[in-house]
């Protein structure tokens, strides 16, 4: 793959969701409330009870993943010019339901070991386990970079859980530079979206969706051809 090719999807990306911005703008309008909703009313509420913050940032699971899940169905269909409406968030939603909590439920869990584990290493005074800070900074940035692909490949193959992440991990390694330029303008958004509350609110997840939809063809692409 190109070295440039990224740089013109994200090009395309936002094209793209400037083209669709009647769909895109109240989709992900929703994504941000509905996938954050647990922790939206909390912090609205000015609860500040440690247990009750804990158990909201768990149920996220439940939101985050099937609205997220929604948006990416959504970003699939207009990519792949495909019927497309704003009810095909609503059936995405339900289409992946299930497999989308077990999803964000897994990445959860492995970030949070990894980030624990990390934390662990950092403040040992054991060298050896502090060395080990090295190789959970590793993973981490291992799995960031795989992350990227699970939903796309939940939306396009509908497969188990497993085979998602394994085919996460041989796309991103297997195209290592197109997946970090990928993974750096993720990140770049994620950041933007963080301290700029209107990017987020309006633009934010659909540009995400679409660039990350958009990659995952462009690599499938490539390998029809070479077959």
């Amino acid at each position: 793959m190109s070295f440039v090719l990224p740089f013109r999807i994200i090009g395309r990306a936002f094209k793209k969701v400037y083209e669709y911005v009647t769909i895109f703008l109240p989709a992900n309008l929703v994504w941000v409330f509905l996938a954050f909703a647990p922790l939206l009313i909390v912090l609205l509420a000015k609860i500040e009870n440690s247990i009750l913050i804990t158990i909201a940032v768990l149920l996220n699971v439940f939101t985050f993943g099937p609205i997220t899940a929604g948006l990416y169905f959504l970003a699939e269909n207009i990519v792949t010019a495909q019927d497309f409406s704003l009810s095909t968030l609503v059936t995405g939603v339900k289409k992946y339901f299930k497999k989308s909590i077990i999803l964000t439920a897994v990445n959860l869990l492995i970030v949070g070991i990894l980030i624990f584990n990390l934390s662990i290493s950092l403040v040992s005074e054991n060298q050896f386990i502090f060395y080990l800070s090295f190789v959970w900074i590793y993973l981490l940035a291992l799995w960031g970079l795989q992350v990227q692909y699970n939903f796309p490949l939940l939306i396009k193959q509908d497969s188990q859980i497993f085979s998602i992440f394994k085919n996460s991990f041989f796309i991103s390694l297997h195209n290592f530079v197109p997946s970090l330029i990928i993974t750096i303008v993720n990140a770049i958004l994620i950041n933007v979206g963080v301290f700029l509350v209107v990017p987020m609110v309006f633009f934010f997840m659909a540009v995400v969706a679409v660039i990350q939809n958009m990659m995952l063809k462009e690599i499938f692409d490539i390998y029809d051809g070479l077959k």
